[in-house]
Order: C-alpha cells, then structure tokens, then sequence
C-alpha cells in the first residue's frame, strides 16, 4: 500500500514506554507498529 514504516525515530513518545516493558519481558527480535499508529494518522477512537 505504500504508507511508510515507523522508526525509532518516529514512533509516538506514548508508545516508547510499552515497547520497553516488551523488550525487558520477552526479549524480541523486532517489534513492528503498523495501522494508524504507524501512518501517524490515529483517531481517539481507533483500536
């Protein structure tokens, strides 16, 4: 589709902190974000 990939450098600040609680418990490869959140076009109400 075309939209572009989040990268460090731009994922939202709020989201930093549960990517760090994900690192420290379960020690992943990657961690991808992708939907809205990663397109920066997210809504109060989407999921």
């Amino acid at each position: 589709m075309g939209y572009p990939f989040a990268t460090p450098l731009t994922v939202p600040a709020e989201i930093k902190p549960l990517i760090d609680e994900i690192r420290v418990r379960l020690n992943p490869d990657s961690i991808w974000l992708f939907g809205s959140r990663a397109r920066g076009d997210n809504r109060p109400d989407s999921d």
